[in-house]
């Protein structure tokens, strides 16, 4: 929980109230981790490898537009198509009298650099 801790804790007159804020605040930010991680869980399960692309392309497009959502969500959503474009021009011509399905390539993408991305925030410890 060292990533959510919201608030410095001092020792002094007000200090339980500040542990029972601070442990309130730990409580809660879990809940809204778990309850918003099921539904994308389905979300994935139900669309497939290809909406797994919704959740990885806004990471890879952050450090170039910043965190506000006004410059985010339009490059994410352009960056977003062109990916699908280039990978289902792959996906039909890598093996060209068969396709391969469009998920397998956005999943073989996809999932090292979302693991990449969780290594990287130190939620998975080597």
């Amino acid at each position: 929980l060292d990533r959510v801790a919201v608030m410095r804790l001092d020792r002094g007159p007000t200090a339980s109230f500040k542990d029972f804020a601070a442990r309130m605040m730990a409580r809660l930010i879990g809940r809204f981790v778990r309850e918003t991680g099921r539904p994308l869980t389905i979300l994935v399960a139900t669309s497939g490898a290809v909406g797994f692309v919704g959740l990885v392309i806004p990471h890879v497009v952050r450090p170039f537009t910043g965190a506000r959502y006004a410059k985010l969500l339009p490059v994410a959503m352009l960056v977003g198509g062109i990916f699908l474009i280039w990978v289902d021009t792959t996906a039909r011509t890598i093996f060209e009298p068969q396709e391969l399905p469009v998920g397998v390539l956005t999943a073989l993408i996809g999932a090292p650099f979302f693991a990449y991305q969780i290594h990287r925030q130190g939620q998975i410890k080597p």
